[in-house]
């Protein structure tokens, strides 16, 4: 009887072997498929779908061509699993309506204020403000049919305020894809580091 689910799940590390998305849609629609035949074929429910600004082109067309490719390629792996994972709910459009939040780099920071739009993607937006551009998906009447949505923080329309931030964030990426062992190193070591932190002190 659900009119709405919303799906917030992805990958922000470039590992390879997390299809979390894949495996959601899958989920999904091996749910719907068999409530279909027994609901009425004329309800759809509404799938509100965290996605990225890289893949919308109108969005990515702001940045460098370069630029580009570097966070394309930086962030390789989670971004062809959401490639799967779009391409299987968009193609049962007799099951459901999918509408994709699309942000640009996703930061832990207070609220500034939430930007949508249908035209853009300021660089970054906060958890807190990708939380409220999902409840205005949900509940705004203009939203309701759109396909997809671009939601940033205000404070994000600065680009040079988040630009330190982004870049480090893309280089550790590309370390990531083109490194062979680089990203297994620096988790074991972390680890290493989290379990130093961690044991008890001794006099």
């Amino acid at each position: 009887g659900a009119g709405t689910i919303i799906c917030t799940l992805g990958e922000n590390e470039n590992i390879p072997g997390v299809p979390v998305l894949e495996d959601s849609a899958r989920a999904t629609i091996n749910a719907l498929s068999p409530l279909k035949s027994k609901n009425n074929p004329s309800i759809k429910p509404r799938l509100i779908m965290l996605s990225s600004a890289t893949m919308n082109p109108r969005f990515a067309a702001a940045r460098p061509a370069l630029l580009h490719w570097m966070i394309r390629t930086a962030f390789d792996k989670p971004y062809n699993d959401l490639i799967k994972a779009q391409e299987m709910l968009l193609s049962m459009q007799e099951l459901l309506f999918v509408t994709l939040i699309q942000p640009n780099a996703l930061v832990e920071e207070k609220s500034t204020g939430c930007v949508v739009s249908t035209e853009f993607a300021h660089m970054a937006c906060s958890y807190e403000d990708l939380a409220e551009g999902f409840v205005h998906a949900c509940t705004s009447a203009s939203l309701q049919n759109l396909p997809c949505i671009g939601v940033s923080s205000a404070r994000a329309e600065n680009v040079m305020l988040y630009a330190p931030f982004v870049l480090s964030k893309v280089f550790r990426g590309l370390a990531f894809q083109f490194i062979p062992g680089y990203w297994q190193t620096e988790y074991w070591i972390t680890a290493r580091l989290q379990n130093w932190r961690n044991s008890p002190k001794r006099d």
